[in-house]
Protein backbone atom coordinates (compact mmCIF):
# COMPACT_ATOMS: atom_id res chain seq x y z
CA UNK A 1 0.00 0.00 0.00
CA UNK A 2 1.26 3.69 -0.79
CA UNK A 3 1.04 6.22 1.46
CA UNK A 4 2.28 9.41 2.29
CA UNK A 5 2.17 12.05 4.60
CA UNK A 6 0.90 15.34 3.69
CA UNK A 7 -0.25 18.49 5.19
CA UNK A 8 -3.73 19.22 3.05
CA UNK A 9 -5.36 22.54 2.38
CA UNK A 10 -9.29 21.74 3.84
CA UNK A 11 -10.65 23.69 0.70
CA UNK A 12 -8.90 20.47 -1.40
CA UNK A 13 -11.31 17.79 0.96
CA UNK A 14 -14.25 16.60 -0.20
CA UNK A 15 -16.61 14.45 2.58
CA UNK A 16 -16.32 10.66 2.35
CA UNK A 17 -18.95 9.62 -0.53
CA UNK A 18 -20.16 6.71 2.01
CA UNK A 19 -20.36 7.12 5.60
CA UNK A 20 -20.67 4.69 8.87
CA UNK A 21 -21.99 7.48 10.83
CA UNK A 22 -25.19 9.30 9.55
CA UNK A 23 -25.95 10.95 12.66
CA UNK A 24 -23.26 13.23 14.53
CA UNK A 25 -23.36 14.37 18.27
CA UNK A 26 -22.70 18.12 18.30
CA UNK A 27 -21.67 18.13 22.15
CA UNK A 28 -19.00 15.25 20.93
CA UNK A 29 -18.36 17.08 17.87
CA UNK A 30 -17.68 20.69 20.51
CA UNK A 31 -15.50 18.33 22.11
CA UNK A 32 -13.25 17.36 19.21
CA UNK A 33 -13.41 20.82 18.14
CA UNK A 34 -11.87 22.75 21.53
CA UNK A 35 -9.57 20.08 21.84
CA UNK A 36 -8.17 20.77 18.19
CA UNK A 37 -7.58 24.61 19.11
CA UNK A 38 -5.63 23.45 22.05
CA UNK A 39 -3.26 20.87 20.65
CA UNK A 40 -4.00 20.77 17.16
CA UNK A 41 -4.93 17.11 15.20
CA UNK A 42 -3.03 13.98 16.71
CA UNK A 43 -4.11 11.74 14.21
CA UNK A 44 -3.64 11.95 10.56
CA UNK A 45 -6.90 11.82 8.47
CA UNK A 46 -6.70 9.04 6.27
CA UNK A 47 -7.03 10.24 2.07
CA UNK A 48 -7.41 9.58 -1.15
CA UNK A 49 -6.45 10.99 -4.43
CA UNK A 50 -9.22 11.77 -6.32
CA UNK A 51 -8.77 13.57 -9.99
CA UNK A 52 -7.42 16.59 -8.48
CA UNK A 53 -8.63 16.75 -5.13
CA UNK A 54 -9.00 14.57 -2.12
CA UNK A 55 -11.49 12.50 -0.84
CA UNK A 56 -11.77 11.20 3.02
CA UNK A 57 -11.46 7.59 3.91
CA UNK A 58 -11.11 8.31 7.69
CA UNK A 59 -11.45 11.14 10.17
CA UNK A 60 -14.65 12.96 9.01
CA UNK A 61 -15.16 13.69 12.16
CA UNK A 62 -11.58 15.37 12.81
CA UNK A 63 -12.36 17.15 9.34
CA UNK A 64 -15.45 18.85 10.15
CA UNK A 65 -13.90 19.71 13.46
CA UNK A 66 -10.83 21.30 12.05
CA UNK A 67 -12.81 23.67 9.52
CA UNK A 68 -14.96 24.43 12.79
CA UNK A 69 -11.88 25.00 14.64
CA UNK A 70 -10.70 27.46 11.97
CA UNK A 71 -7.42 25.36 10.62
CA UNK A 72 -6.62 25.92 6.98
CA UNK A 73 -4.45 22.82 6.23
CA UNK A 74 -4.65 19.36 8.12
CA UNK A 75 -2.48 16.39 8.61
CA UNK A 76 -3.31 13.26 6.22
CA UNK A 77 -1.83 10.19 4.85
CA UNK A 78 -2.92 10.14 1.27
CA UNK A 79 -3.11 6.40 0.19
CA UNK A 80 -3.99 4.05 -2.43
CA UNK A 81 -6.58 1.45 -1.54
CA UNK A 82 -8.92 -0.47 -3.43
CA UNK A 83 -12.57 0.19 -2.50
CA UNK A 84 -12.74 -2.96 -0.31
CA UNK A 85 -10.11 -2.14 1.76
CA UNK A 86 -11.41 1.75 2.07
CA UNK A 87 -14.59 0.37 3.38
CA UNK A 88 -13.24 -2.26 5.74
CA UNK A 89 -10.68 0.20 6.67
CA UNK A 90 -13.94 2.92 7.72
CA UNK A 91 -15.13 0.57 10.16
CA UNK A 92 -12.12 -0.60 11.87
CA UNK A 93 -11.92 3.44 12.36
CA UNK A 94 -15.74 3.76 13.47
CA UNK A 95 -18.10 1.07 13.82
CA UNK A 96 -17.38 0.26 17.76
CA UNK A 97 -16.95 4.19 19.12
CA UNK A 98 -19.87 5.20 21.27
CA UNK A 99 -21.25 7.86 19.34
CA UNK A 100 -22.22 5.36 16.41
CA UNK A 101 -25.40 4.04 16.88
CA UNK A 102 -26.59 0.74 16.23
CA UNK A 103 -28.28 1.61 13.26
CA UNK A 104 -25.40 2.83 11.48
CA UNK A 105 -23.49 0.05 12.62
CA UNK A 106 -26.43 -2.12 11.26
CA UNK A 107 -26.47 -0.54 8.04
CA UNK A 108 -22.65 -0.51 7.55
CA UNK A 109 -22.71 -4.44 7.68
CA UNK A 110 -25.35 -4.92 5.46
CA UNK A 111 -22.91 -2.50 3.01
CA UNK A 112 -20.41 -5.00 3.49
CA UNK A 113 -22.09 -7.93 2.37
CA UNK A 114 -24.24 -6.37 -0.39
CA UNK A 115 -21.44 -4.39 -2.03
CA UNK A 116 -18.53 -6.74 -1.25
CA UNK A 117 -19.97 -10.17 -0.89
CA UNK A 118 -18.85 -10.79 2.73
CA UNK A 119 -20.94 -13.55 4.58
CA UNK A 120 -21.57 -12.93 8.36
CA UNK A 121 -18.95 -15.36 9.75
CA UNK A 122 -16.15 -13.23 7.34
CA UNK A 123 -17.60 -10.08 9.05
CA UNK A 124 -17.24 -11.40 12.93
CA UNK A 125 -13.63 -12.65 11.84
CA UNK A 126 -13.09 -8.77 10.38
CA UNK A 127 -14.55 -7.51 13.19
CA UNK A 128 -13.59 -9.62 16.15
CA UNK A 129 -17.08 -10.03 17.22
CA UNK A 130 -19.26 -13.09 17.76
CA UNK A 131 -21.54 -14.65 14.56
CA UNK A 132 -24.75 -14.31 17.03
CA UNK A 133 -23.39 -10.39 17.58
CA UNK A 134 -23.19 -9.98 13.64
CA UNK A 135 -26.83 -11.36 12.84
CA UNK A 136 -28.39 -9.64 15.93
CA UNK A 137 -27.07 -6.37 14.41
CA UNK A 138 -28.44 -7.30 10.97
CA UNK A 139 -31.53 -7.86 12.16
CA UNK A 140 -32.06 -4.46 13.43
CA UNK A 141 -32.68 -3.17 10.00
CA UNK A 142 -35.54 -5.50 10.11
CA UNK A 143 -37.20 -4.14 13.08
CA UNK A 144 -40.55 -1.92 12.45
CA UNK A 145 -39.61 1.52 11.92
CA UNK A 146 -40.94 3.24 15.13
CA UNK A 147 -38.68 0.22 16.94
CA UNK A 148 -35.86 1.34 14.82
CA UNK A 149 -36.16 5.15 14.91
CA UNK A 150 -35.75 4.95 18.74
CA UNK A 151 -32.50 2.52 18.32
CA UNK A 152 -31.31 5.27 16.06
CA UNK A 153 -31.90 8.01 18.23
CA UNK A 154 -30.76 5.79 21.27
CA UNK A 155 -33.73 6.07 23.52
CA UNK A 156 -33.61 2.28 24.13
CA UNK A 157 -31.13 -0.81 23.38
CA UNK A 158 -31.29 -2.57 20.03
CA UNK A 159 -31.94 -5.88 22.49
CA UNK A 160 -34.88 -3.64 23.89
CA UNK A 161 -35.79 -3.47 20.16
CA UNK A 162 -35.27 -6.79 19.15
CA UNK A 163 -37.89 -7.51 21.87
CA UNK A 164 -40.77 -4.99 21.31
CA UNK A 165 -40.20 -5.76 17.15
CA UNK A 166 -41.78 -9.01 18.21
CA UNK A 167 -44.57 -7.91 18.96
CA UNK A 168 -46.93 -8.16 16.24
CA UNK A 169 -49.73 -6.19 17.17
CA UNK A 170 -48.91 -2.49 15.73
CA UNK A 171 -50.87 -0.72 18.74
CA UNK A 172 -49.58 -3.10 21.36
CA UNK A 173 -46.31 -2.68 20.59
CA UNK A 174 -45.97 1.33 19.87
CA UNK A 175 -47.71 1.52 23.02
CA UNK A 176 -44.79 -0.87 24.74
CA UNK A 177 -42.26 1.31 23.15
CA UNK A 178 -43.48 4.79 24.54
CA UNK A 179 -43.29 3.44 27.49
CA UNK A 180 -39.68 1.59 27.26
CA UNK A 181 -38.63 5.09 26.35
CA UNK A 182 -40.72 6.90 28.91
CA UNK A 183 -39.35 4.85 31.67
CA UNK A 184 -36.16 4.46 30.47
CA UNK A 185 -36.88 0.73 30.92
CA UNK A 186 -33.70 -1.68 31.18
CA UNK A 187 -33.47 -4.16 29.00
CA UNK A 188 -34.45 -7.24 32.29
CA UNK A 189 -37.58 -4.81 32.67
CA UNK A 190 -38.69 -5.10 29.10
CA UNK A 191 -38.34 -8.59 28.79
CA UNK A 192 -40.79 -9.20 32.05
CA UNK A 193 -43.21 -6.94 30.03
CA UNK A 194 -42.77 -8.95 26.83
CA UNK A 195 -42.58 -12.57 28.73
CA UNK A 196 -45.66 -11.48 30.48
CA UNK A 197 -48.00 -10.00 27.32
CA UNK A 198 -46.72 -12.89 25.36
CA UNK A 199 -48.46 -15.41 28.12
CA UNK A 200 -51.20 -13.72 28.36
CA UNK A 201 -51.95 -13.43 24.78
CA UNK A 202 -51.33 -17.57 24.74
CA UNK A 203 -53.80 -17.92 28.16
CA UNK A 204 -50.61 -19.09 30.14
CA UNK A 205 -50.08 -19.02 33.65
CA UNK A 206 -47.69 -15.83 33.79
CA UNK A 207 -44.21 -16.42 34.41
CA UNK A 208 -43.42 -14.13 37.43
CA UNK A 209 -43.96 -15.82 41.10
CA UNK A 210 -46.07 -13.16 42.53
CA UNK A 211 -49.61 -12.68 41.51
CA UNK A 212 -49.07 -9.91 38.51
CA UNK A 213 -52.19 -7.44 38.02
CA UNK A 214 -52.91 -5.07 35.41
CA UNK A 215 -53.05 -1.25 36.27
CA UNK A 216 -56.33 0.19 36.14
CA UNK A 217 -57.77 2.27 33.06
CA UNK A 218 -54.68 1.18 30.79
CA UNK A 219 -56.03 0.06 27.52
CA UNK A 220 -52.66 -2.14 27.20
CA UNK A 221 -51.20 -2.29 30.92
CA UNK A 222 -47.88 -1.81 32.41
CA UNK A 223 -48.24 -4.94 34.66
CA UNK A 224 -47.83 -4.23 38.33
CA UNK A 225 -46.56 -6.85 41.07
CA UNK A 226 -46.85 -7.30 44.79
CA UNK A 227 -43.52 -6.68 47.19
CA UNK A 228 -42.82 -9.86 48.41
CA UNK A 229 -42.38 -8.00 51.89
CA UNK A 230 -44.71 -5.08 52.03
CA UNK A 231 -47.52 -6.27 49.47
CA UNK A 232 -47.59 -3.26 47.92
CA UNK A 233 -48.50 -3.17 44.12
CA UNK A 234 -46.03 -1.41 42.22
CA UNK A 235 -45.29 -1.32 38.72
CA UNK A 236 -42.83 -3.48 36.86
CA UNK A 237 -40.71 -0.23 35.60
CA UNK A 238 -39.06 -0.49 39.48
CA UNK A 239 -38.57 -4.25 40.06
CA UNK A 240 -35.07 -4.78 41.90
CA UNK A 241 -33.54 -7.72 40.90
CA UNK A 242 -31.86 -9.01 43.44
CA UNK A 243 -29.62 -13.10 44.00
CA UNK A 244 -29.64 -15.19 46.36
CA UNK A 245 -27.66 -18.44 47.56
CA UNK A 246 -29.33 -21.00 49.58
CA UNK A 247 -27.95 -19.84 53.17
CA UNK A 248 -28.81 -15.55 52.53
CA UNK A 249 -32.18 -16.55 51.22
CA UNK A 250 -32.84 -18.32 54.48
CA UNK A 251 -31.64 -15.35 56.08
CA UNK A 252 -34.09 -13.71 54.32
CA UNK A 253 -37.12 -15.72 54.56
CA UNK A 254 -36.05 -15.53 58.23
CA UNK A 255 -35.88 -11.09 57.99
CA UNK A 256 -39.34 -11.09 55.98
CA UNK A 257 -40.76 -13.23 59.26
CA UNK A 258 -39.70 -10.70 61.62
CA UNK A 259 -41.00 -7.81 59.97
CA UNK A 260 -44.44 -9.81 60.20
CA UNK A 261 -44.17 -10.49 63.50
CA UNK A 262 -43.56 -6.96 64.16
CA UNK A 263 -46.03 -5.42 62.50
CA UNK A 264 -44.45 -4.13 59.60
CA UNK A 265 -46.38 -6.09 57.51
CA UNK A 266 -50.13 -7.66 57.72
CA UNK A 267 -50.08 -10.92 59.39
CA UNK A 268 -50.34 -13.91 57.36
CA UNK A 269 -49.51 -11.78 53.60
CA UNK A 270 -45.90 -12.99 53.66
CA UNK A 271 -46.67 -16.42 51.56
CA UNK A 272 -44.53 -16.25 48.64
CA UNK A 273 -41.61 -17.99 50.15
CA UNK A 274 -40.88 -21.62 49.75
CA UNK A 275 -39.84 -23.78 53.08
CA UNK A 276 -35.87 -25.62 52.57
CA UNK A 277 -33.50 -24.95 49.92
CA UNK A 278 -33.73 -22.99 46.78
CA UNK A 279 -30.89 -23.86 43.58
CA UNK A 280 -27.49 -21.93 43.86
CA UNK A 281 -27.89 -18.48 41.91
CA UNK A 282 -31.73 -18.45 41.79
CA UNK A 283 -32.61 -14.71 41.10
CA UNK A 284 -36.25 -13.34 42.74
CA UNK A 285 -37.78 -10.68 41.19
CA UNK A 286 -36.31 -8.04 38.01
CA UNK A 287 -34.22 -4.59 38.69
CA UNK A 288 -34.86 -1.31 39.07
CA UNK A 289 -34.34 1.63 36.28
CA UNK A 290 -32.13 2.70 39.01
CA UNK A 291 -29.97 0.49 39.27
CA UNK A 292 -30.49 -0.80 35.69
CA UNK A 293 -26.23 -0.72 34.37
CA UNK A 294 -24.86 -0.56 37.23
Amino acid sequence: MNRKLLNIPVDMIDEPAWAIRTVIIRENLEELVNSIKQVGILQPLLLKQKNNRYEIIVGNRRFLAAVEAGLASVPALVVDLPEKDQITAMGHENIFREDVNPVDQAKYLQYLIDTFGYDRGQLAVSFGRSLPWVSAMLDILTYPEEVKAAVEAVQIAYVTGGLLAKIEDDKDRKYYLNEAVETKASVKTVTAWYLQYVALKAGRPLPMGPPVTNIENQDHPIYAANCTLCKQKFPLTRIINVSFCSECYRTFRQAAKMMEEGGFVEPGKVDYFTEGKIPEGSTAGMESKETAGK
